[in-house]
């Protein structure tokens, strides 16, 4: 499959996740093994910024390595 074809079968199943649930856990989850699975990424992960009075990173999905 061509690079192009990947990524927009990629972002097709993404997007159906995305839209099948609103939990932001399982989308994120989803989105990160996607990454892995459909292009070949060793890792990828998703950080949240959290606000309040000391704003940290949080980690919020994880899939590879």
């Amino acid at each position: 499959m061509s690079d192009p074809a990947r990524l927009e079968a990629t972002l097709g199943r993404v997007s159906l996740q995305m839209a099948s649930t609103l939990d932001l856990d399982e989308v994120l989850a989803e989105i990160t093994r996607g990454l892995v699975r459909d292009l070949d990424a060793a890792m990828a992960r998703v950080w949240l910024l959290r606000s309040g009075a000391q704003p940290y990173l949080k980690l919020a999905a994880s899939a590879g390595l």
